[in-house]
């Protein structure tokens, strides 16, 4: 899987001619690499959790046996942070496949005059603060061309996108929060831990809703390329 650019088909206009491809096998991989990801995200709230528990017993027992019990929990954070990173690099590299596949075939379906091109679709999401809503047009308009290559641009907005975009935004917001927590304290650490497992169920819920656009937009896009 790649995003660089084909050697372009030009039609007679000079516009470009694109291929459709079934998304069905992209699309099963990187729902399989969503649901890892919630695995992964959900492992690191009981380990948070675990966490806050411990800090609560500070004081309650002796010192060698909080120093145990501590260096155990540090353990478990620091294998759920490395499976939390490796997953999420590989989601994303299959993320953007996806997006550049799914922009590719709303065109090859027939639609016409988009805004976004299947590069751009993605390299928005890595250009500061247009980052916050250029993608989400991106999105949109690959849903809306696909559902209606014809007359996209008068279709409206599909609630789930909405959803899926605030959620991945609020995500990044306590993503930040979660980043920027100071722990040099235990009412700081216990405070780290809170704000922590926010994040954890803020991004599962994001994640959840992005696994939904995956499957129902290749279910779409495949439904309008058998139907033509």
């Amino acid at each position: 899987m790649t995003l660089a650019e084909p050697t372009p088909q030009l039609g007679s206009s000079g516009t470009r001619i694109y291929d459709y491809r079934d998304p069905l096998t992209l699309s099963r991989w990187l729902e399989g690499l969503l649901g890892l990801y919630i695995v992964v995200r959900a492992a690191a709230f009981i380990v948070d959790l675990l966490q806050l528990k411990l800090l609560d017993l500070a004081g309650t027992v002796s010192s060698s046996q909080f120093q145990t019990w501590a260096e155990a929990s540090d353990q478990r954070e620091q294998i759920v942070a490395v499976l939390f990173l490796a997953v999420l690099v590989i989601t994303v590299v299959v993320f953007a496949c996806w997006i550049v596949r799914a922009n590719r075939n709303a065109r090859a379906l027939g639609a016409v005059r988009m805004t976004f091109s299947p590069g751009w679709s993605v390299g928005w999401y890595f250009v500061p603060i247009v980052s916050l809503w250029k993608p989400f047009q991106a999105m949109r308009e690959i849903w809306k061309a696909s559902v209606n290559p014809t007359g996209w641009k008068s279709l409206p907005t599909d609630p789930l996108i909405g959803w899926w975009w605030a959620a991945f935004v609020l995500s990044c917001i306590t993503g930040q929060a979660s980043f920027r927590m100071p722990t040099n304290t235990l009412d700081q650490l216990s405070a780290s831990s809170v704000v922590s497992m926010i994040d954890d169920g803020v991004d599962i819920v994001a994640t959840a809703l992005a696994l939904l656009l995956v499957e129902r937009l290749c279910r779409i896009q495949r439904a309008r390329m058998t139907a033509a």
